[in-house]
């Protein structure tokens, strides 16, 4: 199995109930088997650390959002936030941009076009490698009328795919 760095995010965990903490991280979590190593601080006592291992997957009885756009020499994942967009909320599609080798892919121009039920204006997609990670771009709608839209995608050096998306009411 290929492992790929695909960044890191810090949680800070907080009390529910005495003795439970929950720390939750971000939606945007891709699908796959992450490492996830939990460190317990107390004052005046050495740290404790564990690692465990987390599969991330869809939930039960949910359609797939995240699709796989083959762009050569690329590969984009592409899903949305939330994973059941609601019409006229506000919407994210995240793209991740993957090399042959499975590694993130920074410094590229990533935009998309919709076609759907109403008028929608380009986009160009925002690259924060601090904030997601690395290979990692966003584009961020305020929302979308309900129906099924078609969204391409291109990279200005490798050519585009298109991701459909359902909008619900």
């Amino acid at each position: 199995m290929v492992e790929h760095d695909m960044g890191e995010q810090e949680l800070v965990a907080t009390e529910r109930a005495p003795g439970e903490y929950v720390a939750e991280g971000s939606p945007t979590a891709m699908l796959g088997t992450w490492k996830v190593q939990v460190i317990v601080r107390l004052a005046g006592r050495p740290d404790i650390a564990a690692l465990f291992t987390v599969p991330v997957s869809q939930r039960a009885g949910q359609e797939a959002t995240t699709k796989i756009i083959a762009i050569p020499p690329y590969q984009l994942i592409v899903f949305s936030e939330p994973f059941q967009p609601q019409a006229g909320a506000p919407l994210t599609i995240n793209v991740v941009v993957v090399d042959a080798k499975g590694d993130p892919v920074t410094g590229k121009k990533v935009h998309a076009t919709f076609s759907g039920p109403a008028a929608a204006p380009p986009l160009d997609a925002v690259e924060n490698t601090a904030e997601l990670g690395p290979g990692r771009y966003r584009f961020t709608l305020p929302g979308l009328e309900a129906g099924s839209w078609k969204i391409t995608i291109a990279m200005s050096d490798a050519g585009s795919g298109t991701y459909d998306l359902d909008v619900t009411r």
